[in-house]
């Protein structure tokens, strides 16, 4: 009796510890592409300022948001590498909003750069 009972407590901690072992803490959305360097959401907005690694902006909806902008951000084509208060920019990112005041993202791509 006592080895049954040992026999399934065995089997039980190894079925959960297989379950708990799956895909959790893996960043791929399954196509290879790490899903953190991956443009899911966009955002658009005026600039309101440039610092030396992010740039603040206001969205459409008059909402602030801190951007960082990582040393290899690519631009789409076309599209200038200068950041000036006043202009109109759409940002790619992963969708990953950091809920703090104002909110900050991690750009991925600048879609749009244009003066107002």
């Amino acid at each position: 009796m006592k080895k049954i009972v040992v026999l399934l407590a065995v089997a039980v901690i190894m079925l959960n510890l297989i379950s708990c072992s799956s895909e959790t803490g893996n960043n791929s959305s399954g196509d290879g592409v790490n899903d953190a360097k991956k443009v899911v959401a966009e955002l658009e907005g005026v600039i309101t300022a440039i610092s030396e690694k992010s740039i603040e902006l206001v969205d459409i909806n008059g909402d602030p948001y801190v951007v960082h902008l990582p040393e290899n951000l690519s631009f789409a084509e076309n599209v200038s590498e200068d950041f000036e208060i006043g202009n109109q920019i759409i940002i790619g990112f992963n969708g990953m909003v950091m809920e703090s005041y104002p909110m900050q993202i991690n750009a991925i791509s600048i879609i749009s750069n244009d003066t107002e």
